[in-house]
């Protein structure tokens, strides 16, 4: 069943029903109860049960798969435990049909996996914004729309994503301020993205490409980890695949940005998989060994040689001071004779 999105402009899922021959379960949004979901009301003779979900649950495309089949989701269910349990003896009963995983594997080890993937060159900044529909776009069109709605109707996402995007641009040097501007009074309206760099806040345009570049991805990155709803339900790993995210960004922002991601990886168990040619990224990688930020061994160096028609790969991976292990011999070679031939050596 959908539903008109609250303080949005498209439809949202209202309400989920699965039934079986002998019962239903019915899934419905209701207001921010800051607890993912709770056992409303229960018939247990009938088989009739109603979970009321925080906003946002049923949106998600693997809520059925990743939380509902073989009654994974009874961990984190609020409610009265008989009520519960009644719930439980009725999956339990129709294992069968609900499971879709092997019933020799246990739910809490199941993997609850997602993937994010960003274009090697983000989309263009615009100077206003016209609200569009929802959508994910590689390339980032779709951030400024979701930092508008984010603001305007999750406040407390909002400001813990925002805390997070400015201790970046601080700490990089990029920005030290974002805003969003809305032009109008309501959601339909047109929106302005605002960053203070020095001085008075500027549009996104009026700043270093840098910012408008690298904004997507750290959007995409810092969200699961701010939203309490989206660590609620994806308790296991994410993969982010990301292309030179170094596009645009100064040296400085290039580190930084690698010491971001020790910081993502080592305690929350996500991923990075970087296609980079920045040498700054990679040195600062070895310096966070050194310091002990990441593991050695949980750090690896993927490099692609050509050698005439073919591309040979190989990976170096690193000791506990940071340095390679595994080099190829004509690894950094153009670098060595640039050096060579800027001090005068010859050839």
């Amino acid at each position: 069943e959908f539903v008109q999105k609250k303080g949005g402009i498209e439809p949202t899922v209202g309400a989920i029903t699965v039934t079986f021959t002998d019962g239903e379960i019915v899934f419905k949004t209701g207001s921010d109860l800051g607890v993912g979901m709770r056992l409303t009301d229960a018939h247990k003779e009938r088989n009739q049960y109603c979970i009321v979900c925080d906003p946002g649950y049923l949106e998600l495309p693997v809520f059925l798969f990743d939380r509902f089949s073989g009654g994974l989701f009874l961990d984190s269910l609020i409610g009265e435990s008989d009520e519960k349990n009644a719930l439980a003896k009725f999956l339990e009963a129709r294992e069968d049909s609900v499971s879709l995983m092997s019933e020799h594997t246990p739910w809490y080890s199941w993997p609850h996996l997602s993937v994010l993937s960003t274009s090697p060159i983000r989309s263009r900044p615009k100077r206003t914004y016209d609200p569009t529909r929802e959508f994910s776009d590689p390339e980032g069109s779709d951030v400024p729309m979701l930092l508008m709605r984010t603001k305007a109707t999750q406040t407390k996402d909002w400001e813990a994503l925002k805390k997070q995007l400015v201790k970046f641009g601080e700490i990089s040097g990029l920005f030290q301020n974002i805003e969003v501007k809305n032009l109008g009074g309501s959601l339909g309206a047109p929106f302005q993205l605002k960053f203070k760099v020095r001085g008075p806040s500027a549009n996104i345009v009026d700043v270093g490409y840098g910012v408008s570049q690298i904004l997507p991805i750290l959007v995409r990155i810092l969200s699961p980890v701010t939203s309490e709803r989206l660590r609620h339900i994806y308790r296991g790993p994410s993969y982010f695949l990301l292309q030179q995210p170094e596009v645009h960004l100064h040296p400085r922002a290039q580190a930084e940005f690698t010491s971001l991601l020790v910081q993502l990886a080592s305690p929350r168990n996500q991923s990075f998989i970087i296609e980079t040619h920045s040498d700054y990224m990679i040195d600062r990688a070895r310096i966070d060994i050194r310091k002990g930020h990441i593991r050695p061994e949980d750090v690896s160096l993927i490099y692609f040689e050509p050698k005439g028609n073919i591309v040979k790969v190989h990976n170096i991976s690193f000791d506990e001071m940071g340095n390679l292990v595994g080099v190829p011999p004509h690894y950094r070679d153009f670098f060595l004779k640039e050096s060579d031939r800027l001090m005068g050596f010859e050839d």
